[in-house]
């Protein structure tokens, strides 16, 4: 019911230069993170000299340099995103099951159990953030690096692009690796051909998810304890006080 700060944030679609900077905060975040993630996995199979890996890293910190130190507009970050998201995929293939494996990035439908589970991943957390920004006033369609498009819910997207790797991918990849979901909990539809989670693998995805949202960690040293609703929450927030007072963007970046 918070009108006022809707009408704020109709008004910062018109406003190309804060539009660019929050989605360049938003890119940068992404980067850093999608980047972390495979360092982790990397030095959990001591693989953190692999020529691969090195490769990936390197490539994903001079973006990210690029992103901070740039002033590019929405055409062109949505570039570079895409460039670093190609990279990110082309890595994390590696640390797939070769019970699920992961060969390109496929949607719409998702063409194996890897990109299935993937994708409902981040159906499943965008639903979470779509309800956080309607909780605290804010239309979800109206965001700052997505297109403002029929349908789309830009803002909650915006917010999902630093969770991607260290929530989703993370999450999908530890229950494909664990065997907690395995073949048999994947099913191929007959209508388009995509691959889907089984009725039977949902039940084991929500047990494994709500440890993953519930699981307290540390963001910065001698910060409070969070879990990833925190997090979430905290995103939003920046949102807001972005709309009403200028303060800079603060989205999550992995310790």
């Amino acid at each position: 019911t918070n009108a006022l700060r809707r009408v704020r944030q109709y008004e910062a679609t018109s406003n190309a230069e804060l539009r660019r900077r929050v989605a360049s905060a938003l890119v940068e975040a992404k980067i850093r993170n999608s980047r972390r993630v495979l360092q982790r996995l990397s030095a959990s199979r001591g693989e953190s000299a692999a020529t691969a890996q090195k490769n990936a890293s390197e490539a994903l910190l001079r973006l990210r340099k690029s992103v901070r130190r740039g002033c590019f507009g929405l055409d062109s970050l949505r570039g570079m995103e895409g460039m670093a998201a190609a990279r990110y995929f082309k890595r994390l293939a590696d640390f797939f099951p070769e019970e699920a494996p992961f060969r390109e990035r496929s949607r719409r439908p998702p063409l194996d159990a890897a990109n299935a589970l993937l994708s409902w991943t981040y159906s499943i957390v965008l639903g979470e953030i779509d309800a956080c920004v309607r909780l605290h006033g804010l239309d979800p369609g109206i965001g700052f690096l997505h297109a403002l498009e029929f349908s789309m819910p830009s803002l909650a997207l915006d917010l999902l692009e630093p969770l991607r790797a260290p929530l989703c991918d993370s999450l999908a990849l530890a229950l494909l690796n664990r065997s907690i979901l395995r073949k048999e909990h994947f099913r191929v539809s007959e209508e388009d051909g995509g691959t889907y989670l089984s009725d039977e693998g949902k039940p084991l995805f929500f047990m494994a998810y709500e440890r993953a949202m519930t699981r307290k960690f540390v963001c910065r040293r001698g910060e409070p304890r969070v879990d990833f609703r925190r997090v979430l929450e905290r995103q939003v927030c920046s949102v807001v006080r972005i709309l009403e007072g200028g303060a800079d963007a603060d989205f999550f970046v992995m310790p």
